[in-house]
């Protein structure tokens, strides 16, 4: 086995670990520590960029066996930067880059990392087609990890380098090319690594990646890629919020996004479901998670922890991996039962969207009612923004001397509006329309095509209803606690035609309610959507009961509540 990105080898002595753990059990004869040497020695193997890393990767693979010998050990440094005028790139060095080659039929032989460029003194093993897989490849960008270096012209010649890899790679194989393409960090050049360096037979690919590339529009390529050459076994979610009881939501101790543990297998025949683990809490200490590890494999007492179930692997081939937004999956069988109603069209058909322009302040000033040229929405703020209608409370007017480079699209104006940044526990409403066109630093504007204000608040009635929100909680990215919604996913929400003969119930609607408050979607009895929710479910020839359970279900998300159930479902032991 092998981690490409060992650092200081978290996962390798969890590897460690698990097998002793396994090989004792089945051989309680056997002596731990030769069996500690053997296998640090000889299975067990890391490369990194940082000397400092490897070494303390080194030193606790040593902890059990004082007698492992060091120069027998697996774990090298791989240079990364620039050396007597050649660019290297740590353990992407690995990658067949050859133009006349493509990922797959340079899967063997593997390089030996003795004659890889930039391997040091201490790569002495050779990387052979693993079991094993594991890897919680760098979040960096590549911009980042190039500043630490000299002089412009290194940064320049490594900018290159890594076109050439990607380039490379993409020859003969367009998925690698979607991939790869666009991508400004280091972490996705690291799946076609880890694909290449597992064994092509019974071989397994364990990944810690951001929760969103299971989740969003972006992370399509990267799923159907890893979809093409394996099973996707098992997926381990934690939607634990920071605060709550148990670990937080991270696998990984430097960052705060949430992430999920994917498991895949080498394909082998027909493929069975894959196992969705969902974590309302982490496991405290080293014999909790022994119990969690124990209740995914069993089912049973997994309710201490979150809940199982599974989703069909037609879904996963196609790279739909939603579940992984929701601690409870059937909301996502519930938004793609939506997506696929045809009384609902793309949003995209029926408007163009302007976007928020984080430079906003390099062209306008604030300025008082008198003096204002525009007034902007400037909040998506619970206390300020409580309905479905807003009036602007800030004025700006054109600076003196404008950048005028940072100008474009600052100007254009609109009256209906999408929060930019979306809290699901604390946001109000999704949508809104303004009592006077304005601009906005904290909405997207919706400007709707041949149709006037009268489909406009039909719209914002149907976004707002509990339908709207499944949509856009469905497509989450970054945070499943905070999430953002771009001009593109706003296009893709799904909305009543403008012939839809429920129009007029969503408008009525909107002038009955327009200037009342919103409950967050924690209060799942919110009077208000309860109305919205009855005609959205006339719209897609839905019960209102059944949309009545998804917005309870909604409420009792871990990213909603914050916490274990508040709205009274047993979740207790689902069976998966």
């Amino acid at each position: 086995m092998i981690d490409p990105a060992c650092g200081t080898g978290t996962l390798l002595l969890a590897a460690l670990d698990t097998i002793k753990r396994h090989v004792k059990a089945e051989h309680p004869e056997v002596d731990e520590a030769k069996l500690h040497k053997r296998l640090v020695e000889k299975t067990i193997h890391g490369l990194d960029i940082n000397h400092h890393a490897t070494q303390l990767a080194a030193a606790n693979l040593t902890l059990g066996a004082p007698t492992v010998s060091l120069d027998r050990m697996n774990v090298a440094t791989v240079r990364e930067g620039v050396a007597n005028g050649r660019p290297y790139a740590g353990s992407l060095e690995l990658l067949p880059t050859g133009r006349q080659n493509t990922l797959l039929t340079m899967r063997t032989p593997l390089p030996k990392l003795r004659d890889l460029p930039g391997a040091d003194e201490s790569g002495k093993f050779e990387p052979k087609n693993m079991d094993l897989v594991i890897s919680n490849p760098p979040y960096t960008e590549i911009n980042k990890r190039l500043a630490k270096l000299p002089s412009d012209a290194d940064k320049v010649l490594m900018r290159g380098h890594f076109q050439d890899i990607r380039e490379s790679l993409a020859a003969g194989d367009p998925l690698t090319a979607d991939v790869l393409r666009g991508t400004r960090a280091v972490g996705p050049y690291f799946i076609p690594l880890a694909n290449h360096l597992t064994k092509e037979t019974a071989g397994t690919l364990a990944l810690v990646r951001p929760t969103s590339a299971l989740t969003s529009p972006s992370g399509q390529a990267e799923r159907r890629y890893l979809a093409r050459h394996f099973h996707l076994d098992t997926t381990v979610t934690s939607h634990a919020d920071r605060n709550a009881q148990g670990m937080g939501i991270n696998f990984s101790e430097s960052t705060n996004i949430n992430e999920t543990l994917v498991v895949l297998r080498r394909r082998s025949g027909a493929e069975c479901p894959t196992k969705v683990v969902s974590l309302r809490r982490q496991p405290e200490s080293r014999d909790e998670v022994l119990k969690l590890l124990d209740a995914i494999r069993t089912g049973v007492g997994m309710s201490e922890f979150g809940r199982i179930g599974e989703w069909p692997a037609e879904r996963v081939e196609a790279g739909d991996w939603s579940y992984a937004n929701w601690y409870d999956e059937t909301l996502a069988d519930a938004a793609i039962e939506l997506r696929n109603q045809p009384e609902l069209a793309p949003l995209s058909l029926y408007a163009r969207f302007v976007d928020r322009n984080p430079n906003f302040a390099k062209v306008y000033e604030d300025a008082s009612a008198g003096d204002a040229d525009q007034y902007i929405i400037a909040s998506v703020s619970a206390d300020l923004e409580r309905s479905m209608l807003s009036t602007p409370r800030h004025g700006v007017r054109l600076k003196n001397s404008p950048d005028l480079k940072f100008r474009d699209g600052i100007e254009r104006s609109a009256s209906t509006f999408l929060a930019y940044r979306v809290s699901p526990s604390t946001l109000r409403a999704i949508a809104l329309r303004s009592t006077q066109p304005c601009l906005s630093t904290a909405y997207i504007g919706i400007v709707f095509i041949n149709s006037g204000a009268t489909y406009a608040s039909a719209i914002v009635s149907f976004l707002n209803s509990t339908l709207g929100w499944l949509q856009v909680l469905n497509q989450r990215a970054f945070k499943l606690v905070y999430t953002r919604i771009t001009p593109k996913g706003a296009g893709l929400l799904r909305v009543p035609t403008p012939n839809s003969k429920h129009i007029g119930a969503l408008v009525d609607l909107y002038r009955r309610f327009a200037k009342a408050e919103l409950s967050s979607l924690r209060h799942h009895d919110c009077a208000v959507r309860r109305e919205l929710d009855r005609v959205a479910a006339k719209v897609v020839g839905w019960r209102a009961s059944k949309l009545h359970d998804i917005r309870r279900r909604i409420a009792d998300e871990p990213s909603v509540s914050g916490g274990w159930s508040k709205s009274g479902l047993d979740f207790a032991e689902p069976q998966g």
